[in-house]
């Protein structure tokens, strides 16, 4: 039980730092991209979908917002925003 509490403090300390927001948003995208390559029929949880496409559009948006000179940043909430728009485009294609 006491691993679990350390890796809980240890996560809370990543999120507190810029490189770490990057990271976990970038771990979310990727759960997102997973999720929708292997479930054709669409997200129909809303929970997942606000939780792995939401979630890090509200962090990049944070990010840009603190850090604006920096591109990488942008180049990250265009991502953010592109991935599920081109998912549902292609859904709506294939439907």
């Amino acid at each position: 039980m006491e691993r679990l509490f350390n890796w809980i403090d240890k996560l809370s300390e990543l999120s507190e730092t810029r490189r770490g927001l990057t990271v976990i948003t970038v771990v979310l995208e990727i759960i997102y991209g997973l999720n929708a390559l292997l479930n054709p029929e669409g997200l129909h949880h809303p929970g997942i979908y606000a939780f792995t496409a939401v979630l890090p559009l509200g962090l990049a948006i944070a990010l840009v917002i603190k850090n604006r000179r920096q591109w990488g940043y942008w180049v990250l909430l265009w991502l953010t925003v592109l991935l599920p728009l081109f998912d549902s485009v292609i859904r709506l294609r294939i439907a």
